[in-house]
């Protein structure tokens, strides 16, 4: 988790938070969040986003995970096996953490919901454009949210609508959260979702969740750093049309 002070503030340009979002904006996009939380825990829990009987799916590779050495992530990161949030977090991970275990599967299912996200045009003329790394049962539940069969024979599938794609990159956003307890750099999380910065802000916006600019102090000078956090109270809903 990065530590942020209570006195840091950051002006996000053209995003105003204010009265709760009209009827024709896409609120349906968010993942079940509680804004009236008391504490950072209860904004968002994991169980009301993915069953633990699906994360179990991930048993075996998150042995793998878990056991990770550095020549390791540097394999996957060459042969681009795991997103950049995946890679970065196991490198400072503290695996002596009680739910070390639980969060290399939240892990890898980060990684099937960036996987949805990077289907090309090629894949969707594939049976299954998912990859077949991703365990049947949370492929087949993937392709029923996000997909919809193609009824002209020129692809198996109909890409990612708008809507969709933010409803994923808002729930990419959500468990990135809450695997790093609640505070993640948003540098790396754009690399995965591919998306430009004010699309970001907006996306974190919308989820509650504040934009810090960061300047940290290094070895070799000092470095700036966009980091996503979510903070109790959370601010009203901000009154944007996702585009």
């Amino acid at each position: 988790m990065l530590d942020l002070s209570a006195k840091m503030k950051t002006t996000i340009d053209n995003i105003a938070v204010s009265e709760p979002l009209p009827p024709d904006c896409s609120i349906d996009i968010l993942p079940p969040i509680n804004r009236n939380a008391e504490v950072v825990s209860e904004i968002c829990k994991i169980n009301d986003l993915v069953s633990q009987e699906d994360l179990d799916l991930f048993e075996e590779e998150a042995t793998i995970l878990s056991h990770s050495s550095e020549d390791d992530r540097e394999t996957w990161k060459k042969d681009n096996i795991y997103p950049s949030f995946v890679l970065n977090f196991l490198k400072y991970f503290n695996r002596d953490e009680a739910e070390h275990f639980q969060k290399c599967k939240l892990l890898l299912y980060y990684s099937c919901l960036v996987a949805v996200l990077k289907v090309s045009k090629e894949d969707l003329r594939k049976k299954n454009p998912l990859p077949e790394s991703i365990p049947f049962v949370i492929r087949k539940k993937l392709l029923k949210d996000y997909f919809q069969s193609n009824v002209n024979k020129k692809s198996t599938w109909v890409c990612l609508n708008d809507k969709n794609r933010d409803k994923l990159a808002a729930l990419v956003i959500v468990f990135a959260l809450l695997i790093d307890d609640f505070s993640v750099d948003a540098d790396v999380l754009q690399v995965d979702l591919k998306i430009p910065l004010t699309k970001l802000q907006l996306l974190v916006n919308v989820l509650g969740a504040k934009f810090h600019k960061l300047t940290e102090k290094t070895s070799v000078g000092h470095k700036r750093k966009n980091v996503i956090a979510w903070e109790v109270p959370l601010p009203k809903i901000s009154k944007i049309r996702m585009k």
